[in-house]
């Protein structure tokens, strides 16, 4: 339980948003257009 309270409390935090953001952008890595659109289709 706490660490689905954790994860859900950290989805909220408004200061960390955007720093997380872009750590995420700059270490994903090169994606391909295949990879890019399977969310597409995931919803």
């Amino acid at each position: 339980l706490a660490e689905r309270q954790y994860l859900f409390n950290r989805r909220f935090d408004m200061k960390a948003i955007l720093p997380r953001l872009l750590h995420a952008g700059a270490t994903i890595g090169p994606r391909t257009e295949a990879w890019l659109r399977s969310a597409e289709h995931s919803c």
